[in-house]
């Protein structure tokens, strides 16, 4: 019974230290965030994770223009850098991602840094197919703000050619909402 007791704990303890690549890759994402920016995200992210966010983005940007061809167009070239539609349609997926990423350090440069006031423990993980995904909890303590916030996340990570690629997360489900 100890010896199983013993196992049991080595297991978890072992389990719950980020050893696996799966849990590796997760922790890498919030450290890449907190030291480097968006930019650093793109080496991170499964691939059909950029193809999908692609997709539904342009999809809603042209169903947009036709209600408010104006104002979609001012944020659409900003957001692009002053490239059209039809250019960024012909771009590569993960060129989409370098312009979403970029945008993002210049537009909201204060949210990157946020994250080096969060701490993120992996609590567990779940399998399905070929992807793995982890409970986590995010503690935020920003002293100077006087705000402090505990939460729980999922991230899915999925292998990418032999790679643990992170398939979606919070920041991720977020893009789509900004504005």
């Amino acid at each position: 019974m100890r010896i199983v007791l013993i196992s049991c704990f080595l297991f978890f303890t072992h389990w719950s230290l980020g050893n696996t690549p799966n849990e590796q890759a997760v922790l890498t994402y919030y450290e890449r965030v907190k030291n480097e920016g968006f930019q650093s995200l793109i080496e991170t992210v499964h691939p059909e994770t950029v193809q999908s966010f692609r997709g539904a983005y342009l999809s809603a940007v042209a169903a947009a223009m036709e209600v408010d061809p104006v104002s979609v167009r001012s944020e659409l070239l900003s957001f692009f850098n002053g490239d059209d539609l039809k250019t960024v349609e012909q771009e590569s997926d993960m060129q989409f991602a370098k312009r979403l990423y970029s945008f993002m350090d210049a537009r909201y440069p204060m949210l990157a840094s946020e994250f080096r006031y969060m701490t993120v423990t992996i609590l567990g993980s779940v399998i399905e197919g070929d992807t793995e995904h982890f409970v986590l909890r995010v503690y935020y303590q920003n002293k100077r703000a006087d705000v402090s916030y505990d939460k729980l996340q999922i991230i899915s990570v999925g292998d990418y050619r032999g790679e643990p690629r992170i398939k979606t997360s919070p920041l991720i489900d977020s893009l789509g909402s900004i504005q």
